[in-house]
């Protein structure tokens, strides 16, 4: 409706849309590949493993000139990213702004800047919900075969060594902490043993090191029953923990 509109007359119209609220001025912004409404939408991370595009609408009143920006989630929290100011309705953020957000709701939003025209107006937020990952892999032992850990495979003084596969969305702003929990020998009571404690990650790779337990620490665990090893992930700077599978091998002398 403010496309050709003069500069001045553009102005007063949304000044009185906002003081109207006339929707026009300030539809929302939808994100592709997510489902849901106008004002709140779902998106699944596996259709944004190589980013996410905010696309904005094309009833929004973006006048010739204009440029505009995307803010993806809150300014300054955790994953959050601004976009550069252009002169598009197809903004893209970069698939390294999706984890921090797994299992939240998170506002997008964008910014209009008219020539000669200070500050900018803003959208009404849309609310994007980030679905959870899955598929997380199981951390492995390189003494562990066929569900048991022998204590005999290791030499005194020695350790058994965890690693982890990669992960959809893995990267060196996240961390890592491992345990391993089982019964004590000693008093039959809950023993854990850390392995890691919010480790960053330290590259990304198909494979990478996960710390080490040693012999003296297993002993002290009851012979023949099972123990848990515990990964967890941080995606968003240890705010929130993520769970990965076990890996539950049975401790043998």
């Amino acid at each position: 409706m403010a496309r050709g509109m003069p500069g001045p007359v553009r102005w007063l119209f949304r000044c009185w849309c906002a003081l109207s609220q006339y929707p026009v001025c300030c539809h929302p912004p939808r994100v592709q590949k997510a489902t849901g409404r106008p004002s709140a939408s779902t998106l699944d991370p596996v259709d944004a493993y190589r980013g996410a595009v905010v696309s904005i609408p094309e009833n929004a009143v973006i006048a010739p000139g204009d440029t505009v920006r995307v803010q993806w989630a809150e300014p300054g929290s955790v994953g959050s990213f601004l976009t550069e100011v252009a002169d598009s309705r197809l903004f893209n953020v970069p698939s390294t702004q999706i984890a921090q957000h797994f299992g939240k709701a998170i506002p997008v939003y964008y910014e209009v800047f008219e020539n000669s025209a200070d500050p900018p107006y803003r959208s009404d937020r849309h609310t994007l919900t980030i679905l959870g990952m899955t598929g997380f892999p199981v951390v492995q032992c390189d003494k562990v075969s066929g569900a048991i850990l022998s204590l005999q495979d290791i030499p005194e003084g020695g350790y058994a060594q965890f690693t982890l596969d990669s992960w959809s969305f893995m990267g060196t702003d996240q961390f890592i902490t491992i345990d391993v929990r089982g019964v004590s020998g000693a008093d039959k009571e809950l023993l854990i043993v850390n392995v890691l404690d919010e480790y960053p990650v330290p590259r990304v790779a198909d494979r990478i090191d996960a710390g080490v337990i040693s012999k003296t620490d297993l002993k002290a665990f009851n012979l023949g029953t099972q123990l848990d090893v515990r990964v967890r992930v941080s995606f968003d700077q240890t705010l929130s923990w993520q769970s990965f599978p076990s890996l539950r091998p049975t401790l043998y002398p």
